[in-house]
């Protein structure tokens, strides 16, 4: 009998004790939003088309609504440094965002989103500090095309800023 039974074990294979995916890795996945501080200026778009002889939807042209403006643009690159690191301490998932990490480095990945995030934050209370002053000098770099309700309120514009990381 205990013949048997040792045939009928080499029959199915060595048992292997490898580590599961579940144990050995997690998904991540970061978001962050910015403002564009870009707007599509219809008229000047068909003013520009007319004076030129074009048809319409020959072009478009868009206002940079803080042109000059360092804290903005200090903010979007540093964005893109952040998306690149988490994109280099990780493994592409799935197509809808979903990174992977080894467990055996969530604590490195973890401590350094933690820095960026705080330096995310930081970067964006500059601009913020620094974005009435900067609507008012957009006036000058415009010209004709300014106009105040291209600006939202500071309330409003806090919600086009964000950092969600999820586990």
């Amino acid at each position: 009998m205990e013949q048997a039974n040792n045939i009928h074990q080499l029959a199915q294979g060595p048992t292997v004790n490898a580590p599961s995916i579940s144990s050995s890795a997690m998904l991540v996945q970061l978001n962050i939003s910015t403002w564009t501080a870009r707007k599509l200026d219809k008229s000047a778009s068909r003013k520009v088309a007319a004076d030129n002889g074009a048809s319409a939807k020959a072009g478009n042209y868009n206002k940079n609504l803080l042109a000059g403006c360092t804290e903005l643009e200090d903010l979007k690159k540093f964005v893109g440094n952040a998306r690149n690191t988490h994109y280099a301490m990780t493994l592409p998932w799935s197509d809808m965002g979903l990174r992977l990490i080894p467990t055996s480095q969530y604590f490195d990945y973890q401590n350094a989103m933690t820095d960026l995030e705080q330096e995310f934050r930081r970067l964006y209370q500059l601009f913020e500090d620094a974005y009435q002053w900067r609507t008012s000098t957009a006036m000058a770099e415009l010209g004709n095309m300014f106009s105040h309700d291209d600006y939202p309120p500071v309330d409003e514009l806090r919600r086009k800023f964000g950092w969600n990381l999820a586990v």
